[in-house]
């Protein structure tokens, strides 16, 4: 055990670079077309963004909110926050339209932590586990806060003394959920005890799962699984302890007719999320990407500057990311340019939630957001 939670240390540090009732179908993907955007990509000639902007924050309309941060807006504009502290009985809390007054509260299993989160139309998803590294345990719920209806969608199908990892990761998945969908990675097994990786859908609308992809867990695992309306976006990777790092491959998935291409692979390709038609990851652990998948161009936001870059999100206007320096950066899918938000105090950088942009201040505990407009 002792070495499983070494490895999975391991896995953690180098993934920083960038992780129900009915009986889920058979994979598709068999006979799913596939093609790549590698190698010769034509038209899809990468370009290198290069202007810059700065905005100081505090010409911004600034929210703050002590130990929770936004995950999103529901229909009627009330803002959902995810409690952070250290205790496991941790909250969903959602607030007024101005996120200041809390108005209802959605708590955690008891002994259990809510670690993900998301909302997509009147639906709350979150994925809860017990509080450690590994999380076992998981289990994820979605909440329909109109009729107070409570799901589960799925639950953990492995225990802990599973050995069938050569370098184990983390068991309890992240969640991603649009248009009354959820997507989530993990691990499962087999009628035959065989542990396999797998990304899956469920559709809140109809009750009903879908298998994407899988694969045997001694091959790799999936990670960081991103859905916008019928696409669903996902890494596929191996740990290369040579090498220090993980090849991974990022993988484009229609729900609808199955088709499936492949965007990028090679060493530390990673974390990519999607807002159709827009995909964003990272390739190698200091530079940004992002590909338009109707015009099949990729542009390079930042490339091998020497920082690390991680955590990416993406709404229909921005990009944000975290890195290694304190700072607070988002590039304009419209405008075209990255703008630097400055006199912010940052730690790593900021994340959005639907239109939300939120980061962590400085040595206060307090997560500070705006209503990102800086077009």
């Amino acid at each position: 055990m002792k070495k499983l939670v070494l490895l999975i240390v391991l896995m953690t540090f180098l993934m920083a670079c960038g992780c129900g009732t009915e009986t889920p179908t058979s994979s598709p993907n068999s006979k799913s077309p596939q093609h790549s955007i590698n190698g010769d990509q034509g038209s899809n000639k990468e370009q290198v963004i290069n202007e810059k902007q700065e905005i100081n924050i505090s010409e911004q309309n600034v929210h703050s909110f002590k130990d929770a941060y936004p995950i999103g807006v529901l229909p009627k504009n009330e803002k959902v926050f995810l409690q952070i502290t250290e205790d496991t009985d941790n909250k969903i809390l959602i607030t007024d339209a101005n996120g200041e007054k809390v108005i209802k509260e959605i708590p955690a299993t008891k002994n259990k932590d809510i670690y993900s989160a998301a909302v997509t139309d009147k639906w709350i998803v979150y994925a809860e586990a017990s509080n450690d590294l590994i999380k076992w345990d998981w289990a994820i719920y979605a909440i329909d806060t109109e009729s107070e209806k409570k799901v589960q969608v799925d639950m953990w199908k492995l225990d802990e003394s599973s050995t069938a990892f050569d370098v184990p990761t983390m068991i309890g998945p992240k969640i991603s959920a649009s248009n009354q969908q959820v997507a989530w990675s993990t691990f499962e097994a087999d009628s035959k005890n065989a542990v396999k990786a797998i990304v899956k859908m469920y559709d809140l609308k109809n009750n009903s799962y879908k298998i994407i992809d899988e694969i045997d867990a001694k091959e790799g695992e999936f990670g960081h699984p991103s859905i916008s309306g019928e696409w669903i976006v996902y890494d596929k990777g191996k740990i290369d302890t040579e090498k220090q790092g993980r090849f991974g491959s990022i993988f484009l998935v229609n729900t609808k007719d199955n088709s499936k291409k492949m965007l990028e692979e090679g060493m530390n390709v990673v974390a990519p999320a999607i807002n159709y038609p827009y995909i964003v990851w990272g390739s190698g652990r200091s530079t940004i990407k992002i590909y338009d998948d109707k015009k099949q161009t990729t542009k390079i936001v930042v490339q091998n500057n020497g920082t690390e870059y991680w955590n990416f999100t993406i709404n229909d206007k921005y990009v944000a990311w975290y890195s290694t320096k304190d700072s607070l950066d988002v590039y304009s899918i419209k405008e075209n340019k990255i703008i630097s938000l400055i006199d912010t105090g940052v730690t790593n950088g900021g994340k959005l939630s639907n239109n939300l942009l939120w980061w962590y201040k400085l040595g206060e505990g307090t997560t500070q957001w705006l209503e990102l407009d800086l077009e």
